[in-house]
Parts: C-alpha cells; sequence; structure tokens
C-alpha cells in the first residue's frame, strides 16, 4: 500500500488550482470574495469541532484586508483568532476561544521542527498516521491565491 503521506500535496496548492480555474484572471473582487467563502468553510470545519484550528498565510502585502475578513468570520462563528509570527510570513489561526492554549503552545517547539510540525498538522485535524513532519521540506511554501 502507498504511503498516503508521500502522495499529498500542500493545501494551499489545491486552494489556488481551485481559485484558478473560477478566477483564471485574478481580478481583485473575486479573489475577496472566494477567500472569504473558503475562510467561511474553514471556520465551518472548526466550528462544528471537525478541527482543533485552521491555519492561513495570506500574502498580506497583496490582501491587506485579510485580516479584516477573518476576524469578521470569525465572530460569525464565536472563533477566536491570533497572528502567529514565523520564518515565512505571519500566519493567521482561528481556533474555538477554549483551544487558543493548545493554538499557542505550538510556539514552544523550533520551528520548522519536527514536533512543530506534528502538532500544527494535529490542530488541523491531519490523523496521526498521516502526519509528515518533513513534508514542507519536499514540497516547499509561498503558494498564494491572487
Amino acid at each position: 500500500m502507498a504511503d498516503i503521506r508521500k502522495e499529498k500535496v500542500s493545501c494551499a496548492v489545491l486552494v489556488k488550482k481551485v481559485h484558478d480555474l473560477y478566477n483564471p484572471s485574478e481580478d481583485t473582487e473575486q479573489v475577496r470574495i472566494f477567500m472569504a467563502g473558503f475562510w467561511c468553510g474553514q471556520a465551518e470545519k472548526v466550528y462544528l469541532g471537525s478541527c482543533r484550528a485552521a491555519m492561513f498565510r495570506p500574502p498580506f502585502d497583496r490582501h491587506p484586508w485579510a485580516l479584516d475578513m477573518i476576524s469578521e468570520i470569525t465572530a460569525t462563528y464565536s472563533l477566536a483568532y491570533m497572528v502567529v509570527a514565523t520564518l515565512y510570513g505571519d500566519e493567521i489561526w482561528i481556533m474555538r476561544p477554549q483551544n487558543k492554549e493548545e493554538v499557542q503552545r505550538m510556539l514552544q517547539y523550533v520551528e520548522d521542527g519536527p514536533e512543530w510540525h506534528a502538532h500544527r498538522a494535529r490542530l488541523c485535524g491531519i490523523p496521526d498516521e498521516e502526519i509528515d513532519p518533513e513534508f514542507h521540506l519536499r514540497r516547499g511554501r509561498a503558494v498564494y491565491v491572487g
């Protein structure tokens, strides 16, 4: 049986693929609408308890509206959010208010280390048997919509 961890691609790659299918010209207003829908879907998963948290790393230089939009979405779903600075840019994490300490716990790990990746994966609902702490070393980063 194939190792599913080796077959997966980054969720950002998949989101961009779907976005580009419906907005190939990368129209700014369509990017906003698409991202609002995507972020609502992620908020819905957290709200319903399908995952402990969700993380986004929008390119703030191109999407200065991202934090305001995520703030409005999390308020609608009675969720909390926090901004976490990483080597790869600021991330926005959304979570149920009672899970905020669990999200903050990732800050105790060495950034980009195996424990850091495993903790983040669990927060996002990835089953233990599918966690691949070396995923980003093979697949890279910095795939953005818009």
